[in-house]
């Protein structure tokens, strides 16, 4: 590992254990644990199985900015390699990481050049940060709509430009992308309305009694927490969102983290099965998708 890795991965770690000291001291261990305990199994399987679908949508909607860089995959290859991304993602991310896994991958097999490959998975990324955005802004009308003006006004307006402003960009930068606008958007909103659904089950699971909206949409806020590359995989970034929230909203802590502790267990098992996975493609399928870049170049 190189010293500019080394010092990344370093300054990871500090952050989450800073998080996660934060959080620790901020719950009843005692409460927590007995919540976990208390866990309704069922509830959580069909939690676990929505989480699923919604990374199989997600896996879909990445295929379709692969295809407008001319990289063309079977779903099955797609899918696998997907898999393979999430666990390089939580489990390596000191390392190359998901996307830089990908991007090598279409280097090697398709001849895909660093910049379409890293083009087609930064929008896949932000195509799922407008979505996420937009459900969020949602939620913060419908649950806090009386804490701030300004908050209301922001979350208006995003709602009223986000997609608007994404299709110009799409158009003014990306043409290629163009054609697949709407289907990538369409799919983005349905991963991020499965995931809540997903979160609805892992809080009816643990004995939420109230206040769903108010914990599905500080959910959706601390993804955007999970997401920044300033953790370990996540770990404590949600959980600290979930603590800074508490001071302006009213949740019970205790039942927040053990319900982040189950999102991200869920995370962690769906992944890890990628580490099994190898994606081998066929060589008239290579050959195809070779021609195809070249003659996109």
């Amino acid at each position: 590992m190189n010293p500019t890795a080394l010092f990344k991965l370093l300054f990871k770690l500090l952050l989450t254990a800073v998080a996660l000291a934060i959080v620790y001291r901020n719950i009843e261990i005692n409460k927590t644990v007995t919540i976990l305990k208390d866990v309704y199994a069922p509830g959580l399987l069909v939690s676990s199985i929505l989480y699923i679908l919604s990374k199989i949508v997600s896996a879909q909607r990445l295929n379709l900015f692969l295809q407008s860089e001319g990289i063309k995959l079977k779903t099955s290859d797609n899918l696998r390699l997907y898999l393979q991304g999430m666990f390089y993602n939580l489990f390596l991310p000191g390392g190359l990481g998901g996307d830089g896994y990908k991007a090598i991958f279409f280097k090697k097999n398709f001849g895909t050049s660093m910049k379409k490959s890293v083009r087609a998975l930064l929008l896949d990324r932000i195509s799922g940060v407008i979505a996420l955005v937009g459900i969020s802004s949602v939620f913060y009308l419908i649950t806090v709509i009386e804490i701030s003006w300004i908050g209301n006004f922001v979350a208006g307006i995003s709602l009223i430009l986000l997609y608007p402003a994404a299709f110009l960009v799409t158009h003014l930068l990306f043409k290629q992308h163009q054609e697949h606008f709407l289907r990538s958007s369409l799919y983005s909103l349905s991963v991020q309305g499965i995931q809540v659904a997903s979160a609805f089950f892992i809080l009816y699971s643990i004995g939420l009694q109230t206040s769903y909206m108010i914990y599905l949409g500080l959910f959706l806020v601390s993804t955007l927490f999970a997401i920044l590359p300033i953790t370990i995989g996540g770990i404590g970034a949600r959980e600290l969102a979930f603590v800074l929230a508490s001071e302006f909203v009213g949740i019970d802590i205790d039942f927040a983290i053990a319900f982040s502790m189950l999102f991200f267990l869920m995370n962690a098992l769906s992944s890890f099965p990628g580490i099994f996975i190898h994606v081998s493609l066929d060589k008239e399928i290579q050959l195809d998708a070779t021609r195809t870049s070249r003659l996109s170049q």
